[in-house]
């Protein structure tokens, strides 16, 4: 072999050894790829669950605030401004569209939740996914009457999904809630990490001993109240009354009653004066400790809870 042949073919070898170096490198020399961001591989269950249940409870607490002063149930606080819209009747087409945006996005999350738990075992995962859906799903069809159901929250498979009949939508998710009811009566706590931290809501009723008693009752029980609230919201319907007789004798034979005056539905990630809820911050007061000043009840409502002498 000649000394020019051979040079070629060293560098020939030494270029390739610099491609070789350069593409087992480049991954670790990509400036484009945050390591630190979740990646959804990686993303498990006991990590959606907090933030889902905190984002439904602060928007059933705060989030259709207009619809409440619509209602008559709030008013504007004295020395704060009046939405404007609302005070002119300028509505248009985005008033209000959170009401549709917020709680469909909250479901967004719960159904990666409940993918992934279903495929990881965790069925006490997938039951909560199913129930705080439907909680999500009826407050948009208590505003919009027909939404996107059963092409909804499937990706590009629905890119745009129908809109579904809201009585068809009623009865799928009282179905979904039993569905989440069954599996919670039977779900093992060592297959579902960290539950007595990721759940915000009735993560104290799983004591040191670790028994899953408690927790499923308080479960069991805020799945049938929001049954009861779904079947309550067609008690007006003539044509429902045999559809309502029929799920009011499925819950008394379930037995496990519905939620306690003393055992409310109220979650706290961690809640504090410097973090207060979103509800608090809201209605009660700020920061700072002066009041919030910009709700207030309306004497509408309060008249109304005189007269059933509620307290």
């Amino acid at each position: 072999m000649s000394s020019s042949i051979r040079k070629i073919a060293g560098l020939v070898c030494l270029a390739l050894s610099a491609m070789a170096l350069i593409t087992g490198c480049s991954r670790q020399l990509d400036i484009n790829r945050n390591p630190n961001d979740a990646v959804q591989a990686n993303v498990d269950p006991y990590l959606v669950f907090p933030g889902a249940m905190s984002g439904t409870a602060s928007n059933v607490s705060t989030g259709n605030s207009y619809l409440y002063r619509w209602l008559g149930f709030i008013a504007t606080a004295a020395g704060t401004a009046p939405p404007a819209a609302e005070e002119s009747y300028n509505l248009t087409t985005t008033y209000g569209t959170a009401a549709f945006t917020t709680p469909l996005d909250l479901n967004e999350d719960l159904q990666f939740m409940e993918n992934k738990a279903k495929a990881k075992g965790q069925t006490f995962y997938v039951a909560a996914a199913k129930i705080l859906k439907s909680l999500n799903f009826a407050r948009v069809v208590d505003v919009y009457n027909s939404i996107p159901y059963s092409e909804a929250l499937q990706g590009l498979n629905f890119i745009t999904p129908k809109y579904d009949d809201p009585i068809a939508i009623y009865e799928d998710l009282i179905r979904q809630i039993d569905t989440g009811i069954a599996m919670i009566k039977t779900y093992d706590l060592a297959l579902n990490p960290n539950l007595k931290v990721s759940d915000i809501m009735y993560g104290s009723e799983i004591p040191t001993a670790l028994t899953t008693t408690d927790h499923k009752l308080a479960w069991i029980r805020f799945a049938n109240t929001l049954k009861l609230r779904l079947l309550m919201h067609q008690a007006a319907r003539p044509e429902r009354q045999a559809y309502i007789q029929s799920e009011m004798s499925k819950i008394a034979a379930e037995g496990s009653g519905f939620m306690l005056s003393a055992k409310s539905a109220s979650v706290n990630p961690g809640y504090s004066q410097a973090l207060p809820s979103p509800y608090y911050a809201t209605f009660g007061f700020t920061i700072a400790g002066q009041d919030a000043g910009t709700q207030t009840a309306n004497n509408t409502l309060l008249n109304f809870l005189k007269v059933d002498s509620d307290p």
